[in-house]
């Protein structure tokens, strides 16, 4: 397919996230996903009763017919390509800064004010890889809740640091622990900070995080899924999150996982960042292919199958290409994701190259997250990067 980018329940201490336990797995594993997609109408504005068809349904992808109605200025070209987990925010330098400083009064008041519940996840997230907790925040500013959604982040961190990032075999046993102790205190923060803010997702996303570590049932973690949408549907830190907590590497299944995606891909309305979601389920598919099944032939030829290059095609079509699309202070995560994507579709349909390229030029040279780059590719991850950009770019410059 061608793709042508430029062609026309509360307790008294806050939050309870559930036990997980239950005889009816399946049935309230099946009633979860249900209530998880079926907060946004299967309708897409200006077509009608039309909607999408499940991932799985391999109908043809559509060719993509405008680009968002506001093109974004492309910056212009600077020494040394580096990822910015910081997204280019001054004042996430600041944050960061001042956070490694203990120097939370520097920054307090600005972060609590802050009403955007993209930019209140993004700027806690900030503080998550601290080398230590601000002293004294948390205790001083009692009643805030921006401090415990901060402090929930950083302990996800933590436990992640305690843990490894390697398959379970990996692991140093003595690490488990730690790792589920810290993760616990996460979520304790994390419902706290739920409760003192009903309406913020935020918190609701990461306990999809704190969840899949400590291993809770999935038709809980599809739950706190839904929690997240019906504060804010289409909060893309969680489509993603959720992805990766139904996948088989998370005691999941790829059934489950693609279930899940199609789902979201029949559900939400055209122009939704939430289609990321089919983008990190054949992430974690091809991921599966190379670190657990060790099989490196259909791990490097996956993203040419004919199958999961429409499924790509079709989410960016009905997503980053929609003229419905509307940028949020974390687009730029979204973003990443498709450009990783269509620059591998594009090995077999250079189409998707050209494709590719206009994502890549919307991302610019500045505030560039990692994303699925650093996943896959490591130290590498840099290079590849501006290799696989100046590909796509080349296929668009010789396109007719």
């Amino acid at each position: 397919m061608n793709l042508d980018p430029e062609a026309g329940v509360h307790g008294s201490q806050g939050v309870v996230w559930g036990d997980g336990s239950s005889r009816d797995y399946k049935r309230r594993r099946r009633e979860a996903l249900c209530r998880a997609v079926r907060a946004i109408p299967a309708t897409m504005p200006g077509d009608g009763a039309a909607h999408l068809m499940g991932i799985f349904s391999r109908q043809p992808a559509p060719t993509l017919e405008a680009a968002p109605p506001v093109p974004v200025p492309v910056a212009p070209p600077v020494e040394g390509f580096g990822f910015d987990e910081f997204l280019g925010d001054p004042f996430a330098h600041h944050l960061a800064r001042e956070g490694a400083a203990g120097n939370w009064r520097a920054f307090h008041d600005a972060c609590e004010e802050v009403d955007d519940p993209y930019q209140r996840y993004f700027y806690a997230g900030v503080l998550a890889d601290l080398e230590s907790f601000p002293q004294g925040w948390f205790e001083s500013t009692a009643g805030s809740q921006f401090p415990l959604v901060a402090r929930g982040a950083f302990l996800i961190s933590q436990a992640w640091k305690a843990r490894g990032t390697g398959p379970v075999e990996t692991v140093d046993p003595s690490a488990w622990p730690r790792f589920r102790n810290l993760l616990l205190d996460a979520e304790r923060d994390l419902g706290h900070a739920a409760a003192l803010r009903p309406g913020d997702p935020g918190p609701w996303a990461r306990s999809i995080l704190t969840g899949t570590g400590l291993g809770a049932a999935k038709p809980d973690l599809l739950n706190r899924f839904s929690e997240t949408r019906a504060r804010a549907a289409d909060f893309h830190p969680a489509f993603a999150a959720i992805i990766s907590a139904v996948s088989k590497r998370w005691e999941g299944s790829h059934e489950l996982m693609f279930e899940t995606a199609g789902q979201i891909d029949a559900t939400v309305p055209d122009g939704s960042p939430g289609r990321v979601a089919v983008l990190r389920a054949h992430f974690e598919r091809r991921l599966h292919y190379a670190v657990w099944e060790r099989n490196s032939d259909l791990a490097r030829s996956y993203y040419r199958d004919p199958a999961v290059r429409a499924d790509v095609e079709r989410a960016t079509r009905y997503s980053v290409f929609s003229s419905y699309f509307r940028p949020d202070a974390l687009t730029p995560m979204v973003w990443v994701e498709f450009a990783y994507a269509l620059s591998l579709t594009g090995e077999a349909e250079p189409g998707d190259w050209r494709a590719a390229a206009w994502v890549f030029d919307r991302l610019g040279e500045r505030g560039v997250p990692a994303g699925p780059w650093r996943q896959r590719f490591g130290s590498s991850a840099e290079a590849e990067y501006e290799d696989r950009r100046n590909l796509c770019r080349q296929a668009a410059a010789s396109a007719p």
